[in-house]
């Protein structure tokens, strides 16, 4: 089920990225969304997809045209080879492996198939004995040394890469920080390919003390795997950590929430912080349709985080108005909640009169655009306002009148 979906999104990605393609490696990027909850729920909201789970479909996806037609060179030229009833058994043999797996994207699995393929092309055409001798027969084998030798090096170096990553993670489980670290830079040079291990690097690093490391690492795992959610979630909180302000964080927070699977508090979470890297009305759109119930997750003592994310959805609801009155009125609607929810402990903290002052401002700006927006609240904003004006003692006759 789980290959079905992966193949119906990989031939949307046809129709999407037609003529040429994807690119190379970048299929996988783009398939875990495209299958949508169903997926989702099949492979879990956390996994990711990594590859099409189909060699022959893969060229054409991420190459295109030109990707295509090798493959059906490929295909005449296999259809018109002479053949016994036992290659073609071993073709069939074949079949499923590069029909429904990925046996060419590693060499355990593509030497299997490529030996299984020159044996059975190879059967009842002279081919093997040609090989054997002769002018023709020792310029091939040259040929197939040559061929062999770069193949047999890349094979070892992946092998090496692949053992590396292996031995950093049981180092890690042992505590053994310092030569783990070691070990993934020698397996990121081995296999400079493989995402996976930049991620663990980031997270080693930042566990051991070192964010300035990390954040270098998992920008590095940002930038191959661009799609997965949890890198971008990593370096927002690194870079929080680093104290590198709401600026500093808020693009890594937008891509997250993004990406981030239907976990309406944890998209919440992120959209809000990522409202100050807003800067078009699509991305305001996006984030706006995230920010769910946002003042019910907000503690009724952190005055803080209801104050800051009420200024964020007022900025959101700036960028919307004048596309989207609605949705820009929910927003400052959702402003003033937040504001609602910890009006105790703004009294308490002697900040009522900012917070006065916000409500006023957000009220007007929705009234502006809804004569009846003060209508949209369990209680009259008027009682808020009486509320918190009790603890700010004698306001100015202008915000009186206001």
């Amino acid at each position: 089920e789980v290959r079905r979906l992966i193949w119906r999104g990989a031939t949307q990605l046809v129709v999407e990225r037609f003529p040429l393609g994807t690119g190379t490696g970048q299929a996988r990027l783009h398939l875990f969304h495209l299958g949508g909850e169903e997926l989702e729920a099949l492979a879990w909201g956390d996994k990711r997809v990594d590859h099409l789970h189909c060699d022959l479909l893969t060229p054409f996806v991420e190459s295109g045209i030109p990707g295509l037609i090798p493959v059906i060179l490929l295909g005449i030229w296999i259809g018109m080879r002479k053949r016994t009833p036992q290659s073609a058994g071993l073709l069939v043999c074949v079949w499923p492996f590069v029909a429904a797996d990925l046996p060419l994207a590693t060499p355990a699995g593509a030497l299997p198939v490529a030996l299984g393929l020159a044996t059975a092309l190879a059967a009842g055409t002279g081919v093997v004995r040609t090989a054997a001798g002769g002018k023709h027969g020792r310029a091939w084998l040259l040929i197939c040394g040559a061929l062999a030798l770069p193949s047999l090096y890349w094979c070892l170096q992946t092998l090496r890469g692949y053992v590396l990553f292996g031995q950093a993670s049981e180092l890690v489980e042992e505590g053994q920080v310092p030569r783990a670290l070691e070990h993934l830079r020698a397996a990121g040079r081995a296999v400079a390919f493989e995402e996976r291990i930049p991620l663990m690097r980031a997270m080693v690093q930042s566990s051991a003390g070192d964010p300035v490391s990390a954040l270098g690492s998992i920008r590095e795992f940002n930038e191959l795997y661009p799609t997965y959610w949890q890198g971008w979630l990593i370096q927002f909180e690194i870079e929080a950590g680093l104290g590198m302000g709401l600026e500093g964080t808020a693009r890594s927070a937008l891509n997250a929430a993004r990406l981030a699977p239907a976990d309406p508090e944890l998209r919440t979470l992120l959209a809000i912080n990522a409202v100050p890297a807003v800067s078009t009305v699509e991305e305001a759109v996006e984030m706006a349709a995230l920010v769910e119930a946002s003042a019910c997750q907000i503690r009724r003592e952190d005055w803080i985080t209801g104050m800051n994310w009420a200024t964020r959805l007022e900025r959101l609801s700036d960028i919307i108005g004048p596309h989207d009155e609605e949705l820009s009125l929910m927003m400052l609607s959702e402003a003033i909640r937040c504001i609602q929810r910890v009006s105790e402990s703004v009294a308490r903290t002697g900040t009522a009169s900012e917070a006065l002052e916000m409500i006023l401002r957000l009220t007007e700006k929705g009234l502006s655009m809804d004569e009846s927006f003060h209508e949209r609240f369990s209680y009259p904003i008027d009682s808020l306002i009486v509320i918190l004006n009790g603890q700010t003692g004698s306001l100015p006759e202008d915000t009186v009148m206001r």
